[in-house]
């Protein structure tokens, strides 16, 4: 056999193996790489499954689930994100030089949330789906709560001597009314708490939104107690209540069914099928 051809076969040989070691190493990187991106896409799942566990009740009317969804994405990814890069050499951290600069706000743990999500929504179209609907259920309930403490508090005009008065009294009897029929929680009327003369302060119940608090002489303290339960028996009528206690339920019932997504998804360990955006471009066969 001439020498020319055993050292071209010998060549041959020798490559294969080396493109062979290198496929088996982008297959491990790629494979750890795959990993990592599941446990992002799990962060992400368990901030949307705490977005729409938040009480709808409790906070600023003006609160946009969009708004909301993104807080929590933030919160449950950027910290578990960071400490991933950092064993790749990625530091996100802003150095003090930079913070003392004129530069431009960092953003990039947000545009990598985002990213991140959509990954997780290409992965999970049935999360997508869910999510947008809670998202829209979401509007619509804080729109209604609107609705309905603005109904509240023009009664309260009719009766009150001071608009000041009649906006606290309004608000809480509007989120009164939203957890006693909302919830099922019993009812908690206010106190009265005397002070040095002639001086009171009606307590509405602890969480109710704004100055939970009047203050006044004790005939506008009756007064106001007065509007507060007469309101109460208005606002607390079926057809009144109706629009939110609906909104509420659909609320509730679409938070659930994205709960089951997310708690399969976690006890799982990885979404379904696969994302265009972020997996590994070795893994494009698999689902």
């Amino acid at each position: 056999m001439d020498w020319r051809t055993v050292k071209a076969h010998l060549q041959k040989m020798e490559d294969e193996r080396e493109q062979s070691h290198w496929e088996d190493v982008a297959q491990q990187l790629d494979s750890q790489y795959l990993d990592e991106h599941y446990a992002m896409l799990r962060h992400v799942a368990v901030g949307v499954s705490r977005a729409v566990r938040v009480e709808p009740l409790f906070g600023p009317s003006d609160q946009t689930a969009t708004r909301l969804l993104v807080s929590h994405e933030n919160h449950a990814v950027t910290e578990f994100v960071g400490s991933t890069l950092q064993t790749r050499g990625v530091d996100l951290r802003q150095s003090p030089a930079a913070e003392a600069s004129d530069q431009l706000p960092d953003q990039t743990p947000e545009r990598m949330t985002k990213l991140l999500a959509d990954s997780l929504f290409e992965h999970e179209p049935i999360l997508r789906a869910q999510l947008d609907h809670w998202c829209e259920t979401w509007e619509r309930l804080q729109e209604n709560r609107r609705e309905f403490t603005s109904r509240a508090v023009r009664l309260c005009k009719q009766d009150e001597e001071d608009d000041e008065s009649a906006e606290r009294i309004g608000e809480a009897v509007a989120h009164e009314v939203m957890i006693q029929r909302l919830q099922g929680q019993p009812p908690e009327y206010p106190t009265v708490q005397k002070s040095d003369g002639d001086t009171c302060t009606l307590v509405f119940r602890p969480g109710t939104p704004g100055d939970n608090t009047i203050h006044g002489s004790a005939r506008h303290i009756e007064r106001s107690m007065t509007s507060y339960e007469e309101t109460c028996q208005q606002m607390s009528i079926d057809v009144i209540i109706e629009p939110v206690k609906e909104a509420y339920r659909d609320l509730v019932k679409s938070a659930g069914v994205i709960e089951d997504i997310v708690d399969r998804l976690i006890l799982t360990g990885r979404p379904s099928g696969r994302c265009s955006i972020l997996c590994p471009s070795a893994f494009a066969g698999y689902s």
